[in-house]
């Protein structure tokens, strides 16, 4: 008897540091710029850690924190030690209404170039990656003299929190003042996707210019993140966001 109650509770503390565990997600990113002879190429490695209703994206150059707890993204750049805050409930997609009033004092062929339009539709095809049962989606980002068209392939096998990825899609709009107009509406196009991207091809092409971005998880596992790391940086210096 006294066996199974040691047992039994081996078996409760496990399941619970599962469910406390933070989720450690790891992705490397290949870009190709240029065509023929004069492609140049560049490989990045970025770490997600996801905690209920907090996530974190570090790059070498940027960190994207979302707190939906505080009902805020923090947009870090690391090389200048500073960061903007956000607030999550800007980034709806009727705050993307406010476009053509931001714009209403600009010349109009520069107007023209700042519009952007995003889109994602579910395709109707499924496979496997590494051990995941992932479902691709497209996306097309429209802008004035080119576009980029990405194939994603996303799965619900990992475990995170919706609210959290739509957010966190819409942030990386935010970050550049000249596409922050456009976070609502890639918020409500992030909706369609179901599950956490883990690989992807995005092609660009701007007047002329082409590029290849592969992204791919390559790691993904339950652990304790290091203090503080849904945290501000101490002694970074906050900027405005415009």
């Amino acid at each position: 008897m006294g066996k199974f109650k040691v047992f039994s509770v081996a078996i409760i503390f496990a399941v619970t540091v599962s469910l406390r565990a933070d989720i450690f997600i790891k992705e490397q990113t290949v870009t190709v710029n240029g065509s023929g002879n004069k492609q140049k190429s560049e490989t990045e490695e970025s770490t997600y850690w996801i905690s209920g209703d907090k996530l974190v994206k570090q790059s070498p150059s940027q960190t994207t924190i979302i707190r939906l707890d505080k009902d805020v993204a923090y947009l870090i750049d690391n090389k200048k030690k500073s960061y903007m805050e956000v607030p999550l409930s800007t980034l709806t997609p009727s705050a993307a209404s406010g476009e053509q009033e931001s714009m209403a004092g600009l010349p109009a062929a520069f107007a023209n170039m700042m519009k952007m339009k995003v889109t994602v539709e579910a395709a109707n095809e499924s496979k496997e990656i590494r051990s995941w049962t992932c479902n691709r989606y497209n996306q097309i980002v429209e802008i004035a003299g080119g576009k980029t068209v990405t194939e994603m392939w996303a799965t619900e096998d990992i475990k995170v929190s919706s609210e959290l990825l739509k957010k966190f899609s819409a942030s990386l709009f935010a970050q550049n003042p000249a596409l922050k107009e456009m976070a609502g509406n890639m918020m409500a196009e992030a909706e369609k996707i179901k599950g956490f991207v883990v690989s992807s091809t995005a092609s660009t092409k701007i007047m002329g210019q082409e590029s290849q971005t592969k992204t791919d998880v390559t790691e993904v596992k339950e652990s304790s993140a290091p203090e503080g790391v849904y945290e501000i940086p101490a002694k970074f210096k906050k900027k405005k966001w415009e």
